[in-house]
């Protein structure tokens, strides 16, 4: 069994998770082939990869939104539906589930640690 095979080149540990393939079939730690292109970038080198050497088109993303962005958007989004129902609803009967609802919800939230992680990170 070849070990180039399963670890990464460029820091020399096992594959696991969060790995990227790039076009030439080489495979690294996202975090190490990131690093290797951002390197390549500031010193205006074209981005090849770290074994064959071949380029590679390198497209900068968006991260991803963190649970705490994601807990947060949650709770705009949340409030954001409430208002518009209370604000339209001129019954107070559905105010009134609408409260229930958000309150509930809130809990559940509360319960499973999102809000206290959101506001504690």
């Amino acid at each position: 069994m070849n070990n180039e095979i399963n670890n990464c080149a460029i820091c020399l540990t096992e594959l696991t998770d969060s790995v990227n393939t790039l076009t030439c079939n080489h495979s690294y730690h996202n975090d190490c082939i990131n690093g290797w292109f951002k390197a390549l970038e500031k010193n205006k080198q074209a981005t090849t990869c770290p074994l064959c050497k071949r380029n590679i088109v390198y497209i900068k993303t968006r991260e991803p939104l963190s649970n705490k962005s994601l807990q947060a958007l949650g709770i705009l989004l949340t409030a954001s539906i409430a208002f518009s129902f209370f604000e339209q609803s001129k019954n107070s009967g559905y105010a009134l589930i609408l409260l229930v609802f958000i309150i509930v919800t809130m809990e559940v939230t509360a319960s499973k640690g999102f809000i206290n992680r959101f506001f504690n990170e």
